[in-house]
């Protein structure tokens, strides 16, 4: 263990250390920031536990008692967990929703809520890491490459349609028409997917609704469920579309 130079703030934020683990043999407290495993820096749990699964590790961390930077080096075996919680499974920020979807639960939240009841995240890893549903709107190619690579799976993809034109007008964004391509891509490399339709009278329904279940079910085994949703409206829809 010894001093280290200072190398920024992103990292893993521990909130609690699990006491008889390597996080307290080793002096982990809530406040410290885990910061590089393996002089790698960190962005997210997923790149965590692909390191952490190492025997002979180096981590470089920020105390926050005193804000100075220390780098312990633990031998473990590679199934033994570090021990502690963390604040959230991304590290750096979140990726947020780009969508103008017509029917944004969001949108119609009423006025007061907690402040995170207002966030609309849009992030691959949160689908991978927690369930939550993505529109792939805005997948990088380094980003499906990684989700390839790693296998992260299952993902949960709101579809909403697999008709371009329709999956536009739905979620107001020229890049959501490419969804099929984009499922495609993923399920042939082994991704499996949990697909949603939230569906929207007049507009989603009808042979939109017929075509999107029968391409979906074409995609084979890797399509693992589709739910289809009725969309849900409030009373705090002013400045929204209307529906039929």
């Amino acid at each position: 263990m010894g001093a280290a130079k200072n190398t920024g703030q992103t990292g893993a934020l521990i909130t609690d250390v699990f006491p008889g683990t390597i996080a307290e043999e080793i002096g982990l407290a809530k406040g410290d920031l885990i910061a590089e495993v393996n002089h790698q820096k960190l962005t997210d749990l997923i790149e965590f536990e692909f390191l952490w699964a190492e025997e002979d590790i180096t981590v470089l961390v920020k105390k926050a008692n005193s804000g100075n930077f220390e780098l312990i080096s633990i031998e473990k075996e590679y199934d033994d967990p570090l021990g502690a919680e963390f604040a959230s499974g991304v590290f750096d920020k979140v990726r947020m929703c780009h969508n103008k979807c017509l029917f944004c639960f969001v949108d119609q939240m009423p006025p007061g809520m907690r402040p995170s009841l207002y966030d609309k995240d849009d992030d691959y890893r949160l689908s991978f890491l927690q369930g939550n549903f993505i529109t792939l709107t805005n997948l990088t190619t380094e980003d499906k490459e990684r989700i390839k690579t790693q296998s992260l799976s299952p993902l949960f993809v709101s579809v909403q349609s697999t008709d371009p034109n329709n999956r536009v007008e739905l979620l107001k964004n020229p890049r959501a028409g490419s969804v099929i391509e984009d499922l495609k891509e993923l399920t042939s490399a082994g991704i499996e997917i949990h697909a949603q339709i939230v569906l929207c009278k007049g507009i989603n329904d009808g042979k939109y609704l017929k075509q999107s279940i029968e391409e979906l079910i074409a995609m084979g085994s890797n399509i693992l469920s589709l739910g289809i949703v009725p969309v849900g409206l409030t009373k705090y829809r002013e400045n929204l579309c209307h529906f039929p």
